[in-house]
């Protein structure tokens, strides 16, 4: 399915059912990383981090639902190699190739219904003390089974645990929470324009004065995730807050181009 500098994936199937199934394979030298987990009898071992994040998102074999990410079914630490078993929802992809296939930028209604569930789901984990830390369109699955899309986080490779509140500094620099509003921000600039919003500072400047014809709302919401201080970015909760507003606006510019079209339909 896909590989990259930690990990490959294959496609594959459980024998006893022939549930359709995700197999990540990883090398234990990039899993330096480990995490103290109480098991169900109380007691303590060591697990590899990723496996740990999760489990603590909801997301792991004694799960039966997760909206983050994925289902952990089992894993296998076998000394020189991490075995990771995933559910693999029917007719998916990475973000990344779904823009590939659809070979343009995706409507603002359409970029609503993904961010509003990323949202969501940044929050929950926010809450459950677990950063991504790489969240882009090929770490994002959708599923495109059903009439509304549903969009999931995956690759938990490069997470970490942290206290809400707290700012910590990695082998990448600085982080915080709002890193995550950085981060969705320039997901929702490429769903909408189907390009990164920068390959420079400069070039990010002149690119967030091009948006414009989009509805305020919707620029609003994509400025404040990608201010330049993350002091200034929105919050995830100022995110939610704000989705509202850009619901309401979209379902009445909806509206308002239906009722033109029927008027239209009328005097013809």
């Amino acid at each position: 399915l896909g590989h990259g500098g930690f990990a490959t994936v294959f496609s594959g199937i459980r024998i006893k059912d022939s549930f359709p199934v995700a197999i990540k394979h990883v090398q234990q030298r990039r899993l330096a990383l480990t995490f103290l987990l109480k098991d169900w009898n109380g007691k303590s071992t060591d697990v590899p981090l990723e496996v740990a994040l999760l489990i603590q998102v909801g997301a792991g074999p004694h799960d039966t639902e997760s909206s983050i990410t994925p289902l952990l079914l089992d894993w296998f630490d076998l000394e020189d190699e991490l075995i990771m078993v995933f559910e693999k929802p029917e007719n998916c992809m990475d973000l990344d190739n779904y823009l590939k296939t659809t070979d343009k930028p995706l409507s603002e209604t359409h970029v609503k219904v993904i961010m509003k569930q990323l949202v969501d789901a940044a929050i929950t984990m926010d809450n459950k003390g677990v950063f991504h830390r790489d969240i882009k369109p090929h770490n994002i699955l959708i599923e495109t089974s059903s009439e509304e899309p549903r969009v999931r986080y995956i690759d938990f490779g490069c997470g970490v645990t942290f206290t809400p509140g707290q700012r910590f500094r990695r082998n990448a620099g600085m982080f915080s929470a709002t890193a995550l509003s950085w981060q969705l921000g320039v997901v929702m600039y490429q769903l909408l324009h189907n390009k990164l919003p920068f390959d420079c500072e400069i070039t990010l400047w002149i690119t967030l004065t091009r948006v414009f014809h989009f509805c305020k709302e919707c620029r609003d919401f994509l400025t404040g995730c990608l201010r330049k201080h993350y002091k200034d970015r929105f919050t995830l909760e100022d995110l939610r807050n704000h989705m509202w507003r850009w619901e309401d606006t979209v379902n009445a510019h909806n509206l308002e181009g239906r009722r033109n079209t029927e008027q239209r339909d009328t005097l013809t």
